[in-house]
């Protein structure tokens, strides 16, 4: 959708001056980044297991290992650290905190979006909602496959720990983003703050997220409280809030501009089905997306074989 709307229809202007073309292209970095990543530490797992997967996925097979030698693992296993490094810098730095939210904090004319605080608050919120999701994702994996030996319970402990502090981050956050908007502000950014804070949704994203890190910070001091179930269960929580959240901000920076050309027409935002259907549809092709992957490739490393092959 953004290389049709952004790109190609009007390539002339918006390759200089939309900042949608700077977010595409740090979002197909990424995505080049990571699949390199990929594809370098699977090969050698699929070329030791291939005796113990489908051979109906033999051509896939045959495609990702197409002239893997043995010999090539160290230098694979070099450059996939250096990948790994351009990964976990540009993420922060120039995809959720970077050209991501710079799409907002530098429009002016939008009290509830100008605002410098948005770029660590959209990173807090956003490996807030990484985690919860990574965490989802284990619990998965190890019900499906029984995994409790490769995934066991002080990794979600631990994980559990970090969302909570990456999510105390984002609480801290948006209480400055209230103090500044709500104490002696400027007229249009009181306004945005205020409506904000008279939105139900708003305390609701706050109680969520709270709420989590309550529980999952308790779990780190007093261990008789852990318990994978709840760890889980906390974890789904801000991965919900992270939509509202999202949803909330776009709607409020769009109804409460500088200029408000449009007070007195009648009317106000309902999301429609199709809304709802393209949300479902995004979810639906994440799992379906992850349920083919792990039938294909394998999802564990193959630490067992590394050892055995350099002893």
């Amino acid at each position: 959708d953004r290389v049709v709307t952004s790109v190609i229809r009007n390539y002339a202007l918006t390759i200089q001056t939309s900042p949608l073309v700077w977010d595409l292209t740090v979002i197909t970095l990424y995505f080049i980044l990571t699949s390199t990543y990929l594809l370098l530490t699977i090969r050698h797992d699929i070329y030791t297991l291939r005796h113990r997967l489908p051979s109906r996925f033999n051509p896939v097979y045959r495609l990702l290992t197409n002239g893997y030698q043995p010999e090539e693992d160290e230098k694979a296993q070099r450059m996939a650290w250096w990948l790994a490094f351009a990964v976990i810098l540009l993420a922060p730095f120039l995809l959720h905190g970077g050209v991501i939210p710079w799409l907002f904090q530098v429009i002016a004319s939008m009290p509830g979006w100008y605002s410098a605080i948005d770029a660590p608050t959209f990173l807090s919120i956003a490996l807030t909602s990484a985690f919860g999701s990574v965490i989802i994702l284990a619990y998965i994996f190890r019900r499906v496959y029984a995994w409790q030996d490769l995934l066991p319970d002080k990794l979600f402990s631990r994980m559990g720990s970090v969302m909570a502090l990456v999510g105390l981050f984002f609480l801290w956050l948006e209480l400055q983003a209230i103090m500044t908007g709500a104490f002696a502000a400027p007229v249009g950014l009181r306004t945005a703050t205020e409506a904000k804070m008279e939105d139900p949704g708003f305390w609701l994203i706050i109680g969520l997220t709270g709420a989590s890190v309550l529980y999952l910070g308790a779990q780190t001091i007093w261990r008789s409280l852990f318990s994978v179930k709840r760890v889980v269960a906390f974890a789904i929580i801000p991965v919900i809030a992270t939509l509202f959240e999202k949803t909330l901000f776009i709607v409020e920076g769009l109804q409460h501009p500088l200029f408000d050309i449009y007070k007195n027409v009648p009317g106000g935002y309902t999301p429609t089905w199709v809304e709802y259907a393209m949300v479902g549809g995004g979810v639906s092709i994440i799992v379906l997306w992850f349920a083919i992957l792990s039938k294909i490739i394998p999802i564990i490393e193959a630490e067992d074989e590394h050892k055995g092959q350099e002893t």
